[in-house]
């Protein structure tokens, strides 16, 4: 009988000794992730986005993410690009009526007021082209964390978080309107326009306007690029953060009405999925220029 205790004692020992290692460092695991969290949201409310990011971003997989860690990554991300979304909820209810200008003042990074170096600012609002593509990326990479936490939500049967979907609106339309005003600018030869008074400094009333308009529809539409697939994309993120606005809120709360307004002056009554660059000239022309 003592031969056959004998092993089975051992082996309770050794499992014994394995499931205390076990809990020690799930315990261990469980502290570092919590001081690595904490980290990061200092670094964030220090303005140190690239810090956060540092910190949580290597053990982060996309695969089975952490949705605290997906949403601190996210929010990093929005930060780098300049996105303060605060100024918008502040002042949405004191706007002039034009959602895009509302909406675009969200942007704070390299923000300068003239279309090109050395040239007067007639009120216009640009980002620095040069600052473009850093700005996009972070954008794109702050929608992958939220698009993350999105498919694991669906792969375990339960709806998308509604913060998660407005977070994704709001970066979705800053992106939509910087991949718009660096198309612009990138056949103007200028910094990124994001409000109308830019717009109409680089798309003036004269003879060449429609020809100007003309080139940019195609440069939207080009198939060699992904710019249109890349701007339906962000139209459908936002359609879906007004939903929840409209849920949450009520379609006549300011800021829940700003981005229903942005959405169907840029659709112009079209559909998303039939969006094009003819569309998007025609929103520039009637609702940025408005020119008579």
């Amino acid at each position: 009988m003592k031969g056959a205790i004998l092993p089975l004692l051992v082996a309770v020992i050794l499992c014994m000794g394995g499931c205390s290692s076990n809990l020690l460092e799930s315990v261990s695991d469980d502290s570092s992730r919590e001081a690595d969290i904490e980290s990061a949201r200092i670094a964030i409310d220090d303005g140190d986005y690239q810090r956060a990011a540092d910190i949580l971003e290597p053990g982060y997989d996309p695969l089975a993410p952490d949705h605290e860690i997906a949403r601190i990554l996210a929010s990093a991300y929005m930060g780098k690009a300049g996105i303060d979304f605060t100024y918008v909820l502040e002042n949405s209810d004191e706007s002039d009526g034009d959602s895009f200008d509302t909406l675009a003042s969200a942007l704070t990074l390299d923000i300068t007021g003239q279309a090109r170096p050395g040239s007067e600012s007639g009120g216009g609002r640009f980002i620095v082209f040069d600052s473009a593509d850093d700005m996009l990326g972070d954008l794109g990479k702050a929608k992958e964390f939220l698009d993350a936490l999105f498919k694991s939500h669906v792969d375990n049967h339960r709806a998308p978080d509604q913060d998660d979907i407005i977070r994704m609106g709001v970066a979705s339309a800053a992106h939509f309107i910087i991949t718009v005003g660096k198309a612009a600018a990138e056949l103007n030869g200028c910094n990124i326009p994001v409000n109308k008074y830019a717009y109409r400094e680089i798309f003036p009333d004269d003879a060449g306007l429609d020809a100007l308009l003309d080139d940019f529809s195609s440069l939207i539409d080009d198939p060699e690029n992904d710019t249109l697939a890349s701007l339906r994309e962000d139209l459908v993120q936002v359609s879906a953060a007004i939903d929840v606005f409209d849920e949450v809120l009520g379609p006549y709360e300011d800021i829940a009405r700003e981005f229903s307004d942005f959405l169907s002056k840029i659709l112009g009554g079209e559909t998303i999925e039939n969006f094009t660059g003819i569309n998007l000239a025609g929103y520039i022309r009637t609702e940025l220029l408005g020119y008579n």
